[in-house]
């Protein structure tokens, strides 16, 4: 599906109210249930890398294809694929994770 969201709270929510959240976002039960599926599978994908993550393939925003060489502009509220495990993170959890590397680095 290719469709990314934060799963950082899901384990934590009701799928009834997860249901009634995307009912109310206009999202049918299906594709809700689609996206949930999506968010799984990405973090059991995360979470059985080998790390460190390398997130250093871009994907283009709209179309979720890598990009060979992102501009910017591409880079901005692109997601991030780790080549390792082929997880996905969005820029800013990529921004964060590489700066928590760094740090760690240098302790």
């Amino acid at each position: 599906m290719g469709f990314l969201v934060s799963n950082a709270g899901e384990k934590y929510m009701n799928p009834k109210t997860i249901q009634q959240v995307g009912q109310m976002a206009g999202i049918a039960p299906k594709e809700t249930d689609a996206i949930l599926q999506d968010i799984r599978h990405n973090r059991t994908l995360l979470e059985s890398c080998s790390k460190p993550h390398d997130f250093s393939i871009c994907l283009d925003r709209t179309s979720k294809q890598p990009l060979s060489c992102p501009t910017p502009q591409q880079q901005f509220g692109a997601h991030w694929k780790c080549s390792k495990c082929g997880g996905r993170v969005d820029s800013l959890a990529r921004i964060w994770y590489n700066l928590g590397l760094t740090h760690s680095r240098t302790s």
